[in-house]
């Protein structure tokens, strides 16, 4: 009687342990069906004429500038990236369509681009390029 009640108490405790476990797909598996979007910030500052003393570094512009990446119809944001000090950045995505913008932290709101925001559809092993480039309006 003992070893038929431990031997229910083992194969109990196997099928508790397995429950919730998957063993056909990988953890990993959103990044596996993902692909990249990438690109670069162009950033046109003109500095009044003849004065450099208000005229940030490029380092510094690139800084106060993200990335957003928004569901299609721009009811949550999925990501924020940040701008290397270039203005390159790169992020992986789940396969899908997004939509694409940037915005100044500052919240100066000067930048204007035609080149978003962006509809982008993100395929499984793919890198989808969107680069864009910014006037801020200063003359």
């Amino acid at each position: 009687m003992k070893k038929i009640i431990f031997v229910l108490v083992l194969i109990s405790i196997i099928l508790i342990s397995s429950c919730g476990k998957k063993t056909t797909e990988p953890e990993n598996k959103g990044f596996l069906e993902g692909g990249f979007l990438e690109g670069k910030v162009t950033i046109n500052q003109r500095c009044p004429e003849g004065d450099f003393s208000d005229c940030k570094s490029e380092s510094e512009i690139y800084k106060t500038r993200k990335i957003v990446i928004y569901t299609e119809n721009r009811t949550s944001i999925i990501k924020e990236i940040s701008l290397d000090q270039k203005g390159n950045y790169k992020t992986d995505l789940n396969a899908g369509n997004y939509l694409v913008d940037i915005v100044d932290i500052n919240y100066f709101n000067v930048d204007k681009s035609s080149d978003v925001p962006k509809k982008v559809k993100i395929e499984s092993g793919q890198t989808f390029t969107l680069n864009i480039n910014i006037d801020v309006g200063i003359r």
